[in-house]
């Protein structure tokens, strides 16, 4: 994601939390080769989309994932931590 790379992915485990379906990348039922194989070929035949989706996909990552953001999810959890124990 941080590569502006659009992921098409299956539902399972946490992928949803990463992955916005039709947004950053193509989320398709488990097991489902069908459905699978339809959002690689849309990204192959649209490539104006997966560059879309792969722009979303890296902004997302920066907001979420980027030292910067695990830097001030830090600094929230420890004032919430200070105020506990004031």
């Amino acid at each position: 994601m941080f590569l502006r790379t659009t992921i098409v992915s299956t539902k399972c485990l946490d992928v949803a939390e990463h992955i916005i379906d039709g947004e950053t990348g193509f989320v398709t039922p488990h097991c489902d080769d069908e459905s699978l194989k339809g959002a690689i070929d849309r990204l192959w035949s649209e490539p104006g989309l997966a560059q879309r989706l792969g722009v979303a996909a890296e902004a997302r990552a920066q907001t979420r994932h980027s030292l910067k953001a695990a830097a001030r999810n830090f600094a929230q959890l420890t004032q919430k931590l200070l105020q506990v124990g004031a």
